[in-house]
């Protein structure tokens, strides 16, 4: 398979996810004006948002493509550094939500860690380059790095353990604040997709569904248009899985192999925590389906990142490499 085709499959499986956030976003607005005025710039001030960020992103994610692999792989452990002083400066901060991690600039307000998988991905090819390691190890490292916090907080607090344990094996829910609030949640969306049809919006008020455009957003949707949204979305991700398990299967470079694992890993392994979180079978991890859902910064992080993933010459691929 030639590499203009996984860039294909890859930009178009995002292109379609893009196109499914912006047409719930529009519907969300007219369905919840008032829910959707929290977000700024009156009613419609979501879908602009929407439409701005993605706009950006793929400014961004050309630039990232034209400045080359190289310079990414040089740029990486500086990257790395700033992420730390951004994270730093974030715990400084007052809480968004009650969750900490959002760094003010100007209007805009970013979370530190929606650049986790691009950040990440960098560092790892990075450390695959300079430490000559293969894809495996590199990810395996980076994977420590990134699940020992919150395993270590997990197991540490015995509510956090039990509502994970509940949620696996359908138990009570422990009486805790953020247990409970996960378990509304996690009801709440998976009744909306009960209460939804295969086509046509569901009877139901979409205002008691806490939120609606980021982490139930699969929930919301089917709600919205139908069980067929639901459906789309799941086979969209799927694409995308295939085509990061394409690329990296044509790739030869470890350090390109190691990015492209670990971006793949984080922003579809974000979006099917998010899809099974609705439907119950995972724990509510708060997270979101990247350009589906809102979240301006994570889409222009996955434009920037596909950028950076395709910036690398023609014969990093085994069949470009032939005449």
């Amino acid at each position: 398979m030639k590499k203009s085709r996984l860039g294909g499959l890859l930009i178009g499986s995002a292109a379609v996810l893009a196109v499914m956030g912006l047409a719930f976003g529009e519907a969300f607005c007219r369905a919840c004006p008032w829910n959707a005025s929290m977000y700024g710039s009156g009613s419609h001030g979501l879908f602009t948002r929407m439409v701005l960020w993605n706009g950006v992103g793929l400014v961004l994610g050309y630039g990232a493509f034209r400045l080359g692999w190289r310079r990414w792989l040089l740029a990486a452990p500086f990257i790395m550094v700033g992420w730390i002083g951004l994270m730093a400066y974030a715990a400084t901060q007052p809480l968004i939500n009650g969750r900490w991690g959002w760094v003010s600039l100007g209007r805009i307000g970013v979370n530190v860690f929606d650049l986790l998988p691009f950040v990440l991905a960098l560092v790892g090819a990075w450390v695959a380059k300079k430490m000559r390691l293969s894809t495996l190890s590199a990810t395996l490292m980076v994977g420590f790095v990134v699940l020992y916090a919150p395993c270590v907080n997990i197991l540490a607090n015995p509510n956090r353990l039990a509502y994970v344990k509940a949620v696996l094996t359908q138990e009570a829910v422990p009486d805790d604040p953020h247990a409970l609030a996960c378990s509304y949640l996690q009801k709440q969306s998976a009744e909306a997709i009960r209460a939804s049809k295969w086509f046509g919006r569901a009877e139901i008020t979409l205002n008691d569904i806490p939120e609606g455009p980021t982490t139930t957003m699969p929930a919301v949707a089917s709600a919205l248009f139908g069980k067929w949204y639901l459906a789309l979305l799941g086979l969209v991700l799927g694409a995308m899985a295939a085509g990061f398990a394409l690329t990296v299967a044509m790739q030869k470079d470890e350090s390109l192999k190691a990015f492209t694992v670990i971006f793949g890993l984080g922003t579809v392994g974000c979006a099917v925590m998010s899809y099974l979180g609705v439907l119950g079978i995972v724990p509510i991890l708060h997270l979101c389906v990247p350009l589906a859902s809102f979240g301006g910064f994570t889409a222009l992080l996955v434009w920037v990142g596909l950028g950076v993933l395709f910036s690398q010459p023609g014969e990093t691929t085994a069949e470009t490499s032939q005449p």
